[in-house]
């Protein structure tokens, strides 16, 4: 071979034990990241599904506390419906 010939294989060999050597490093925290970027999917998963069951939650006691209004005012409805027909039936 000429000189040429093993000074580009030199090269060569150089640039993938090179290339070898940055792959040692960059695969394992290429595969720690992706097993991260997993884990953090599956938890923002979990966290929507909690927020929607929260939320569901709130609307529930607000449609609760709405009607606890509507029974407070109950009384005071009923008492001028009753006050109307009485009038009405005087009146007739």
């Amino acid at each position: 071979m000429q000189e040429k010939e093993i000074l580009k294989i030199a090269e060569k060999v150089k640039f993938w034990e090179e290339q070898d050597r940055i792959n040692k490093e960059l695969i394992p925290r290429v595969l720690k990241n992706h097993d991260l970027i997993t884990q953090m999917s599956s938890n923002i998963s979990k966290y929507t599904e909690t927020i929607i069951k929260l939320e569901q939650k709130i609307d529930k006691l607000e449609k609760c506390n709405n009607m606890k209004k509507i029974d407070n005012k109950l009384p005071i409805v009923l008492s001028c419906i009753a006050l109307i027909l009485s009038i009405i039936n005087i009146l007739v």
